[in-house]
């Protein structure tokens, strides 16, 4: 099995290994989306030790992710998204997708390392028409996430 038959993960994981020998001094690592290739606990952990060990070294590290909270005690920036934008105003226009993506600021902003990653996805999709019974589950089952997650603090 050659390395294009390798998962996604397997391949970031070999070369991501290769970089880390090789940045045992001084270096600049950029990591964009570790582990999304895998599943969601898994790539959290994956993610949050990969931190932790670039933390101890001389390394800069620069992650993208969707992972809240693998960074703790370090700088952590956000793009700004779709926060400031009133979606109830979008649902009378023509082009969902269009006015999405004209509105979406890419800028970046310092945020607190408690601040969660901006959960946009069930507005969009109810914007984009999703059956609302589908979007109320959804929002059912973050929320028992998120007391579930409370509870193992």
């Amino acid at each position: 099995m050659g390395p294009a038959a390798l998962p996604r993960n397997d391949v970031v994981s070999k070369a991501l290994a290769r970089v880390i020998k090789s940045a045992e001094g001084r270096g600049l690592i950029l990591v964009d989306e570790l582990s999304r290739g895998t599943n969601p606990q898994e790539g959290y952990a994956i993610s949050r030790s990969l931190t932790d060990y670039l933390n101890q070294r001389s390394t800069i590290s620069v992650f993208t992710t969707h992972f809240d909270g693998i960074t703790p005690g370090k700088m952590h920036y956000q793009v700004k998204g779709l926060r400031d934008l009133d979606f109830d105003a979008l649902e009378s226009r023509e082009s969902v997708l269009k006015n999405l993506h004209q509105r979406m600021d890419y800028r970046l902003e310092a945020v607190r390392e408690d601040r969660q990653v901006p959960k946009e996805a069930l507005p969009i999709s109810r914007l984009l028409g999703l059956e609302e019974e589908i979007l109320q589950k959804a929002q059912e089952y973050l929320r028992i996430e998120h007391e579930r997650r409370q509870h193992n603090e």
